[in-house]
């Protein structure tokens, strides 16, 4: 027989570290992408239409970042939520 455990409060603590790990990247990435908006004050001449692609990369890119850390939260708190109500709905089955 499998056997199946989840510490829920672990899970739950787990995912109170990842929020403040996520919170922490995106305020990296933002600061980041502040920088590099400003570059744009900077940038004269021919080097000019260099970094205007440069820059429509990194904006892509910038808010692909800012999903990914937004929905790798949402990821682990879905399946927080998933594996308690599978272990609730599991103990009512044992309990009849």
């Amino acid at each position: 027989m499998t056997s199946f455990q989840i510490d829920h409060n672990g899970y739950a603590d787990l995912n109170m570290r990842l929020a403040q790990q996520v919170s922490i990247g995106q305020e990296i990435i933002t600061n980041l992408n502040n920088s590099l908006r400003r570059i744009d004050e900077a940038v004269q001449g021919n080097a000019a239409s260099l970094w205007n692609e440069r820059q429509l990369d990194w904006n892509r890119t910038y808010e692909r970042i800012q999903m990914q850390l937004a929905n790798s939260l949402q990821t682990s708190r879905d399946v927080h939520q998933i594996f308690g109500e599978g272990d609730s709905r599991g103990a009512r089955i044992m309990m009849g």
